[in-house]
């Protein structure tokens, strides 16, 4: 029966259900009358138990009527205009481009080891926003019903029924947010009593699947279109649920919407979502991405696409903590989970024959806080500007509190694994609760630590203390060795200890590390409960679908995943993770995008200080590299510092410490070798008879001496995981200077021969291990190379690069079979020598300022440690160079790569001393037309003077800005 406000009115006789609801064997028939409210036309509808396809003369289904008009009539949350219904999925492959299949495919590969499942119990209680009450859920219910609610009342009695429970009415329309008046309001659920064979028991239907959906071809345009009336229902139900005003999220039905997002190339598709934007698809506004299919069988595309969309929002949206998603297919539902520490997939359930579950999810999504969504109560967006945020950093009492807003990222790496650190970098400034500016710039660095690690603000001021009790001249632990002999390791402790005393007791080594201004740790992130339990048949062929090789793509982030060597197992622990800001004074640059090889040098041999000073204080900083080194301009001098002391730890560890179970933390460009291995070198003791010495006799001291403190050769060598070590910081700092040398000159063969050494991998090469250890056959071979390979202008470094491995070489061999690995005596004379073979330079770095280096590519991992290829020849394009982190600093040489570089500056003999040959090559260095770098050519002066070097675009230090926040 039709009314003519566009009500309707159904009959509903059921026969042949199981306990459930279900339709069984028997026959059953529903006939049902309804009555379009807009073109106010009426079909009868016969559905006969086993087929959905018996129509009435206009030959459609219930089903496809109400789906197509709420289709046609769905309004914008904003506008309130109507939306054109977007394209069915099914005709839509699993993917609509190569570059999007590719995507999911690497994500699925990356995060198919981070999920845990488990039952939908302990995911209501666990990771919902909240669990709504049984109380709650049974009003709502009762509403979904039309039925009265009585609170006071007994469960018998609490409700009136306005129908007979067998006699629902059909939904045809339903207020969408926060009051259902129950004079013009529809039943969204129905009661079913089974009448054969089953107690009269009444079971509950959505009005919309009385049947499993998605029979007969149907597509999940039309199959899925009635939650956004249940959910609008749930949502209307009242005011409040538990106390809990309803939030601005409601449930959109957006077929293959293609969510929008400020940074990246990724576009996921969602079929649905819950969001506070109305149209607008973008990763701001979504706080549950949904993703349908009818059929049972694309679940894996499901999970592909839905684990996508949030990769994509937990990338772009600052924001969040964390965020949730949802599946379909058919009748089942799955609800999803995503934090930095770990993601969790609920069980499936039926939401067809248990409706009470998906009421509860609902009520949980549409009356929770934006914080129980993931959101920071922390971080705001600015209004009207795109991607830009103020940060709240409480105090430590948590009584006051400062405010930064964003300038500009410095560093910011999308991952395709939500798990890990997510590391955010900020130009900030620091401004009052109005947003007004009140300070100079200053960096802000957010990062997920696992719950239990120090923050980077307990690690230094722990690492300044150590300093001061270990290196203080006039503290009791200073102790200096008393006439120790000359060259041995006492005697090298002595000369560190006393190169920086002055700077220790002035305090002044401070100056050599970030000061920190303020810093925050958040709330960390959900544990796993007992009982939970890793999966990972998530993603069918995860492990199959390898993508080509990650030396041609983005650079992992630092830290962010543990690197595990190939083939080696790993328990996953799922540790929960702490959010961190810390606010650092100084603006300053990596030693990766100083743009001459002079400056580079002159941080390098800087970052010494530092390092010997952790040395003395007993801690490793185990996380060397281009982006960790920093360069911080002070007038016309640029003072190296050294950063992100996140994996910082004290050495000697326990005797009972296990390496094993230490990750693999780094960028794989500069990560020791033993620790990429996770196994010593040990290097055969007759091929060192074949080496020749470069500087001073540094093999000759380094056998000589430590072999001294080899213990017995009858002691039986075990197998022994790698510990982290003070030799490991250096060997990643040789890394950096061999990385500038040759990645990030502009030269060809230099570049091409870095390429086999320098790669995205946890594995290293082969050319790299040989590189490292040349004892195979020759050698001086590996020296030649670099001869044959340098720039010509700056070949003579090799010197420098060779002593260096040499010692090391020896180094780690003699204190690895003389068992001294936890010996931090052991260490003192690679540490003096590292000191040693940089002092030279010090009247010959300006011979390198002007040679100058290629940028790097911007956004292409976490130190940029990717040199950009620039132009090859004149009239090329101009090179995009990445931005400088220092306010006003323009970086040189724009043209570089246009013109080749002159042979004129060649090395000196092979048994030269290396001040010799530096003060020969400068002298004897001449101008040519072909070498601007030299000082011939247009740019050069007109009267150079014989002898000395000229550069006709020579960097003028002095013209440098000073930076804020020093």
């Amino acid at each position: 029966m039709s009314t003519s406000e566009g009500t309707s009115t159904s009959t509903l006789s059921a026969t042949g259900l199981n306990h459930d609801g279900a339709i069984a064997a028997a026959p059953s028939t529903i006939t049902y009358t309804s009555t379009t409210p807009d073109a106010g036309f009426v079909v009868e509808h016969a559905i006969n138990n086993g087929s959905n396809d018996s129509t009435s003369a206009k030959g459609v289904t219930a089903s496809k009527i109400y789906a197509d008009a709420a289709l046609e009539t769905k309004v914008d949350a904003d506008s309130n205009e109507p939306r054109p219904p977007k394209a069915p999925q099914t005709n839509c492959t699993d993917n609509t481009t190569e570059n999007l299949s590719t995507l999911r495919s690497q994500i699925a590969l990356e995060m198919n080891d981070e999920f845990i499942e488990c039952s939908v119990d302990v995911f209501f209680k666990h990771y919902l926003p909240f669990e709504p009450s049984e109380a709650a859920v049974e009003e709502c219910v009762l509403r979904l019903l039309c039925k009265d609610y009585a609170p006071n009342g007994d469960a018998g009695e609490g409700f009136r029924p306005k129908q007979a429970p067998i006699t629902p009415r059909r939904c045809a329309r339903i207020n969408p947010l926060h009051k259902l008046d129950d004079n013009t309001g529809h039943p969204v659920l129905s009661e079913v009593v089974p009448t054969v064979g089953y107690p009269d028991t009444p079971g509950l239907r959505f009005t919309d699947y009385m049947k499993r959906p998605g029979s007969h071809g149907s597509v999940e345009k039309t199959v899925f279109a009635p939650l956004k009336t249940i959910a609008d229902a749930i949502g209307s139900y009242s005011e409040t649920c538990d106390g809990r005003a309803r939030n601005n999220f409601q449930y959109l039905h957006c077929p293959q919407a293609v969510i929008s997002s400020d940074i990246g190339n990724s576009k996921s598709r969602i079929d649905a979502c819950f969001s506070n934007g109305g149209s607008d698809f973008h990763t701001k506004y979504i706080a549950v991405p949904i993703e349908q299919n009818v059929s049972a069988a694309d679940r894996d595309s499901n999970n592909r696409r839905v684990v996508s969309a949030n990769v994509q929002i937990m990338n772009d949206d600052v924001r969040r903590m964390f965020t949730y998603g949802m599946t379909f297919e058919g009748d089942k539902a799955t609800l999803w989970y995503h934090c930095r520490s770990h993601s969790a997939v609920s069980r499936q359930f039926n939401f067809v024959e248990n409706p009470r579950l998906l009421v509860k999810v609902f009520l949980s999504f549409l009356f929770a806080t934006d914080e129980e969504l993931g959101y920071n109560p922390d971080v705001t967006l600015v209004e009207g500007k795109k991607r830009q945020y103020t940060f709240k950093i409480p105090s430590s009492d948590g009584k006051s509190a400062k405010f930064y807003r964003t300038v500009k990222v410095l560093s910011e790496y999308p991952s395709n694994n939500i798990s890990g650190r997510m590391a955010r970098v900020w130009l900030v400034d620091r401004v009052d609760s109005e947003g007004n500016k009140i300070g100079p710039p200053c960096v802000l660095k957010d990062v997920w630590l696992s719950v239990n690690t120090l923050t980077e603000k307990e690690i230094q001021t722990a690492i300044f203390a150590d300093i001061e009790k270990y290196c203080h001249p006039d503290k009791p632990d200073y102790n200096l060795a008393s006439d120790p002999p000359e060259d041995s390791p006492q005697d090298a402790l002595n000369a560190i200890k006393m190169r920086n005393a002055e700077l220790v007791k002035s305090g002044e080594y401070k100056q050599y590390f970030l000061e920190i201004e303020s810093d925050h740790a958040g709330k960390p992130s959900k544990a796993v409960l007992e009982g939970c339990a890793p999966v990972t048949r998530l993603f069918q062929n995860a492990h199959a679908n390898r993508i080509a090789s990650l030396n041609e793509n983005s650079i992992p982030s630092v830290g962010s995943t543990p690197f595990i060597k190939s083939g080696q197992q790993c328990k996953r622990t799922f540790t929960p993770r702490k959010q961190y800001r810390v606010i650092f004074k100084e603006v300053c640059e990596p030693v990766g995008n100083l743009p001459t090889l002079g400056e580079v040098l002159d941080v390098i041999q800087q970052t010494l200080i530092p390092l010997s000073l952790l040395y003395c204080a007993g801690w490793v900083h185990r996380d060397i590299s281009s982006g960790n080194i920093l360069a911080h301009e002070v007038g016309s001098v640029l003072r190296a510092k050294l950063s992100d002391f996140e994996y910082a730890k004290k050495f000697p560890l326990p005797k009972d410490h296990e390496g094993s179970v230490d990750p693999k933390t780094g960028t794989p460009f500069f990560m020791p070798v033993e620790i990429m291995q996770n196994t010593y070198l040990y290097p055969k003791t007759k091929t060192y008879s074949k080496a020749v010495s470069r500087v001073w006799g540094l093999k000759e001291v380094m056998l000589r001496h430590l072999t001294q403190r080899k213990q017995t050769k009858n002691r039986k060598r075990t197998a022994v995981s790698v510990v982290y070590n003070f030799q490991h910081d250096l060997e990643s700092l040789w890394w950096v200077l061999v990385w500038s040398l040759t990645a990030r000159v502009d030269h060809q063969p230099s570049r091409t021969w870095a390429k086999q050494i320098f790669q995205h991998n946890d594995v290293p090469t082969s050319a790299r291990l040989n590189f490292l250890r040349p004892y195979c056959e020759d050698p001086d071979e590996n020296a030649q190379d670099l001869q044959r390979i340098m720039l010509p202008s700056i070949s003579v470094l090799r010197y420098i690069v060779d002593a260096l491995r040499e010692a090391m070489n020896i180094a780690y061999s003699e204190r690895e079979r003389g068992y001294m690995l936890r010996d931090p005596l052991s260490y003192a004379i690679i540490v003096n020598l590292f000191h040693s073979a940089f002092q030279p330079l010090q009247n010959f770095l300006d011979s390198f300022k002007g040679t100058p280096l290629l940028p790097s590519v911007p956004g292409d991992g976490p130190n940029s440690v990717e040199p950009m290829d620039a132009p090859t020849a004149p009239g090329s394009p101009a090179v995009s160079v990445a931005p400088s982190l220092i306010p006003g600093r323009k970086r040189p040489y724009p043209n570089i790569g246009q013109t080749a570089p002159s042979e004129s500056f060649r090395p000196g003999p092979t048994n030269e001393d290396i001040e010799a040959t530096l003060d020969r090559q400068r002298c004897k260095r001449v101008k040519t037309q072909d070498d601007p770098i030299s000082g011939g050519g247009s740019d050069a002066g007109d009267n150079p003077t014989p002898g000395t070097l000229t550069t006709g675009r020579q960097f003028k230090s002095g013209t440098r800005s000073k930076t804020g926040g020093s």
